[in-house]
């Protein structure tokens, strides 16, 4: 059997697969596990948490304050374990045998030699060092397949372990890369002999242009992927993809482009999975988190133990009502047990299973808690994944759910066993992540893919193309961390580390392979230069002083020529308006006061809305702030309103009413509010809401004394349109007269203006309503809650109102009046297939310059318009 062994090739493939038996192409992990099973040494073996927390184990058992991680333990148990595991390891790999001949003085060798003869009685699992020294012994007795062993680099290169192992086996060496395998004559194979040799003369930007060496940069990484999936359509040839370690956007746009998957990045429908163990584990706090609530009903449907019809209706229910127990939350629940009596009060049971809310947020939490709850996940994962087994579906992704929930159930049994009986939130986290770790499955690779790795020292054999997406700075490998002193006891000890200036020496020669390793043409796609290119960039543009490099978002490539520069243009302008292929035909559209004002002063938005229903997508975002604040303002003052009905204002004691009333209403619908770091935001709402109920308080009672009701349901038309909507505060005062106020948590400055000028329409639609109903025109008011200040339009509303009577000193009835003759006139230009545009000016010789007595109505702030980009951009874009 042949074997081509390299240090970089665990996981990747910067190779052609052939077809032939007997030959191998295999990195450190894959040639150890080969040799271990020709060898009769394979078995199974603890994981890396669980290593990790036998080794913690140790360190807990030894520490008595004065060991050279006492303090650092004490803050982080698990990351020291681990840490201190990997140093243990990477001296065995290099030569350590377990113990020191001579007296270590450096306490942290001395300390790492106790640990080990303490880890002797604990059944720690061998790490790749002590498994090399197992397979050098075996390999002095026994035979295995492998005929021939060729090295990708020098035996030197390798640590001791390995090269002790190497020497045991038929092997042999020969640069792969060492001359230069372009054309003689190109760009490319210039830049391979400088690389090689040093002492080639920079050439000009002139010798530069033919085509074998193209630099291209982009600002993003996106523009930059779809440069490369077409590199890689126009590719010809034997084509090698280097690229980041994770290159999930790359892969996306590969195959969003029709381009076979690399299978290099993790299948995108397996991260929710990952995400139900944290999820639960979150909701066992109090108070709740509203997010992990709010993420565990939006998992997909495979994966959310509730049922759908639940879960996704209390989603949106937690979107806009942060919290348990809002009405609208109570309403869903109530609704699903009655639509299946059977179902629902098991998916309500259920429910309630997995809202523990019983541990106090931030103080650690029991193990026996954490063990209860991954149990119910592993169980539930466990069922699913049988039942996608029995449909003939693919329970791979259920399958690596449970394998970290089983990871993590397998580290907190292990703790419980050492004794510990408390886990922080940190420590939860970390464990999680270890579980998951190994549980990630990469897509599959498609027929057709291409080569590909994010090591350049993966790079094994010649190709015509080689494409180099995102040649960013690279990680930076970290060095040893002993000191000199200690580097040269250990090197007594027979330990051999390479030298900070070899392993760059190294690193160097590894970033230059995938450039040597061209045949006819590289293509390097740069970050832009404020982000940190590669360095092999910076070695290249010294031997091509001039080169130059292009601008993936200014250049288009045709598959047989040159790439060009185009010149940039600007954005659509937006237009005064659309002219429509057809008339648009109203229907029976029904009309809200909102939607009544956008009809009139944005009609291009409601048409794109209403009519084309082009719909933004339903957001994953949850209401906070001054939307949540509002909401929580309106809910204070319905509950106010229901308790004057009820009481009148003598018989109750208000700052009572509003302490209870102010947290069970934060609780059921803003507890995002109750969270940490949220203390601040909660006073200044109570702060604010309690000044605005008592600057209500005297307009309600003098207002509504014979009728005070809140979210009054009214019902109108306008021109023969039906309009319904609910108004704030409907009030009736001793002599019967209506009013109607309509509160905003802000924008005081813009409410007082809209009054002035007549254009305060919800007010007036709600006034038209109004009036319909009981044939009185209301009074109107506008009530700022931020500010506790009172609108009125007239005289005599409230001693505590501001009073601005509208321009002219119209009526409200006048003014709707004028309300419906725009409204008509919208109406008229869209039936003759014209779409006026917000906010653009008309000239007056324009067909849809407005008619004299045409209200003009503002259009708000462009940011509120969904549609702006849509309509077109201004110059100044």
């Amino acid at each position: 059997m042949e074997v081509i062994f390299g240090l970089y090739l665990d996981g990747r493939r910067g190779w052609t697969q052939k077809n032939a038996f007997d030959r191998l192409v295999l990195g450190p992990s894959g040639l150890l596990s080969q040799l271990e099973l020709y060898l009769g040494l394979s078995g199974k073996r603890q994981s890396r948490l669980q290593r990790t927390l036998l080794f913690r184990k140790v360190l807990e058992n030894l520490d008595d304050g004065n060991r050279f991680y006492s303090r650092s333990i004490r803050v982080d148990d698990i990351g020291v374990a681990r840490r201190l595991l990997e140093w243990r390891d990477d001296l065995y790999l290099h030569g350590w045998n377990g113990s020191f001949g001579r007296t270590a003085h450096s306490k942290r060798l001395h300390d790492l030699a106790d640990i080990e003869m303490e880890l002797k009685n604990e059944g720690l699992s061998p790490g790749n060092g002590e498994r090399l020294l197992m397979v050098a012994a075996a390999l002095r007795e026994l035979r295995t397949p492998i005929t021939s062993l060729e090295l990708l680099e020098p035996l030197e290169r390798h640590p001791l372990r390995w090269q002790e192992v190497i020497r045991l086996l038929s092997f042999s060496f020969k640069s792969r890369f060492g001359k230069p395998l372009a054309q003689p004559g190109t760009l490319l194979h210039g830049l391979q002999r400088y690389l090689l040799q040093k002492d080639v003369p920079a050439l000009s930007k002139a010798s530069a242009d033919d085509g074998s060496v193209t630099v291209l940069t982009a600002d993003t990484p996106l523009a930059a992927a779809y440069r490369a999936s077409r590199e890689l359509q126009d590719a010809q040839g034997r084509t090698l993809l280097v690229h980041p370690d994770e290159p999930f956007l790359l892969e996306d746009v590969l195959v969003s482009q029709g381009l076979p998957e690399q299978g290099r990045s993790a299948r995108g429908e397996g991260r929710p999975v990952f995400q139900l163990l944290p999820l639960a584990i979150r909701l066992l706090q109090k108070p709740l988190d509203v997010e992990a609530l709010f993420s565990f009903l939006a998992l997909p449907e495979e994966i959310c133990p509730l049922d759908p019809g639940l879960s996704q209706h209390l989603a949106g229910v937690v979107s806009r009502y942060p919290g348990i127990g809002s009405r609208e939350w109570n309403e869903v629940i109530e609704r699903f047990k009655k639509i299946d009596a059977g179902k629902g009060a098991g998916g309500v049971e259920e429910l309630k299973r997995w809202l523990g809310l019983s541990h106090p947020a931030g103080s650690p939490m029991p193990l026996e808690k954490l063990l209860h709850c991954t149990e119910r996940v592993s169980a539930f994962l466990e069922s699913k994944k049988d039942a996608s087994a029995d449909r003939d579906g693919s329970p791979a992704v259920l399958s690596a759910g449970f394998d970290q929930a089983s990871a993590f159930h397998d580290a907190l049994s292990m703790l419980i066993a050492q004794g510990v009986r408390h886990a922080g939130s940190y420590q939860i986290e970390q464990l999680l992540v270890m579980a998951g770790s190994g549980s990630v499955r990469c897509r599959e690779r498609e027929a057709g893919s291409v080569p590909g790795t994010s090591h350049p020292g993966a790079v094994c054999e010649p190709f015509s193309h080689v494409l180099w997406w995102w040649a960013a700075e690279p990680h930076k490998e970290q060095n040893p961390p002993w000191t000199a002193g200690e580097r040269s006891f250990l090197e007594g000890e027979g330990v051999k580390f390479p030298s900070q200036e070899t392993s760059l020496a190294w690193q160097a020669e590894d970033w230059r392979r995938p450039v040597l390793a061209a045949t006819g043409k590289v293509t390097l796609i740069l970050p832009p230069e404020t982000e940190d290119r590669h360095p092999l960039w910076l070695e290249l543009s010294r031997y091509v002083s001039a080169i130059g490099v292009l601008q993936v978002e200014r250049i288009i490539s045709g598959s047989n020529g040159p790439a060009v520069s185009l010149p940039v243009l600007d954005l659509p302008r937006r237009k005064a308006f659309w002219n429509l292929p057809e008339s648009i035909i109203l229907g029976d559209h029904h009309f809200s006061p909102t939607s009544l004002e956008t009809f009139i002063a944005a009609p291009s938005c409601w048409f794109l809305d209403h009519v084309a229903r082009i719909r933004q997508p339903q957001s994953s975002d949850i209401n906070d702030g001054t939307r949540l604040y509002g909401l929580l303002a309106h809910r204070i003052v319905q509950e106010l309103v229901a308790l004057l009905q009820d009481n009148g204002s003598g018989a109750v004691d208000i700052d009572a009413w509003f302490d209870e009333a102010f947290l069970r209403l934060v609780r059921h619908e803003g507890a995002l509010l109750l969270q940490p770091g949220r203390g601040a935001d909660l006073e200044t709402l109570r702060l604010t809401a309690r000044r605005a109920v008592y600057g209500l308080l005297p307009v309600l009672m003098e207002r509504g004394a014979q009728r005070m009701d809140s979210e009054t349901e009214l019902q109108g038309n306008v021109a023969g349109s039906v309009m319904n909507g609910r108004a704030d505060l409907f009030l009736v005062d001793r002599d019967g007269k209506p009013s109607v106020i309509d509160m905003k948590w802000g924008s005081t400055e813009e409410r007082r203006k809209s009054l002035k000028e007549g254009t305060h329409l919800q007010l007036l639609a709600y006034a038209a309503m109004a009036a319909r109903q009981d044939r009185d025109w209301p009074a109107l008011a506008w009530y700022i809650i931020r500010k506790s200040r009172l609108i009125a339009d007239r005289k005599g509303f409230s001693a505590e109102a501001e009073v601005v009577v509208p321009g002219k000193g119209e009526s409200s009835e006048a003014l709707w009046h004028r309300v419906l003759d725009s409204f008509l006139w919208r109406k008229a230009l869209m039936e003759k297939g014209i779409l006026p545009i917000a906010g653009v000016e008309v000239d007056d010789d324009e067909a849809v310059a407005p008619p004299e007595g045409v209200i003009g109505f503002r259009t708000g702030d462009d940011l509120y318009n969904p549609y702006r980009f849509l309509e077109g951009w201004e110059a100044h874009r």
